[in-house]
């Protein structure tokens, strides 16, 4: 209906809105005798207030309550959600540095099986193929460790992306307070 909702800071009640305006001018109607010239006048003032708005403002103001509780929701969620994925990142390094270790046993145990199939192969026992495979199983998992210390790094700088920083100028390390894995069973409840 054309009415004009202005509120006041801090009120869910429009003001009174008062409007006036005027005109001035002069008519000449054609084909008059004797020309005929007037001035016309025109005047028009325009009130309103609203009285009733429909559920307008009382929606508005839930409307309004609805949004800062999902705003608050998702910020909670935010929250939560930086902390798993610090959790994460944290545990991969961990897991990671862990995977470095078996990959190392992993090359040392290849490394004494090349020695043993050379010793072989010089005493007559074996032959040249199995010292060829013997160089290959020690080469692959040398690459394997290679690819092990990369995901490490990969996950060092996956945490520092989550905590929006790099602690200590990347000079740190990831440490766990568990304790040994040994201790941990011993201390196990018995069934």
């Amino acid at each position: 209906s054309g009415l004009d909702h202005q509120y006041i800071a801090g009120q869910h009640q429009p003001r009174p809105h008062v409007a006036a305006g005027a005109d001035v001018g002069r008519q000449y109607i054609d084909d008059l005798k004797p020309e005929d010239e007037d001035t016309v006048l025109h005047a028009t003032v325009y009130a309103s207030q609203l009285i009733y708005d429909f559920g307008y403002t009382g929606g508005a103001i839930r409307a309004g309550r609805n949004r800062v509780e999902a705003a608050s929701g998702n910020l909670k969620q935010t929250q939560k959600d930086i902390v798993f994925a610090c959790k994460r990142e944290f545990y991969s390094i961990l897991a990671r540095r862990r995977l470095i270790e078996v990959e190392k046993e992993a090359v040392n145990n290849y490394k004494q099986q090349l020695y043993r199939a050379q010793k072989y192969f010089a005493a007559g026992i074996r032959t040249k193929i199995d010292v060829t495979y013997a160089k290959v199983n020690l080469s692959n998992t040398r690459l394997t460790l290679l690819q092990a210390r990369s995901n490490l790094q990969t996950a060092r700088v996956r945490f520092e992306q989550v905590l929006g920083t790099i602690p200590a100028h990347g000079n740190y390390t990831v440490i766990q307070n568990e304790g040994e894995l040994t201790a941990l069973a011993s201390s196990k409840p018995e069934l």
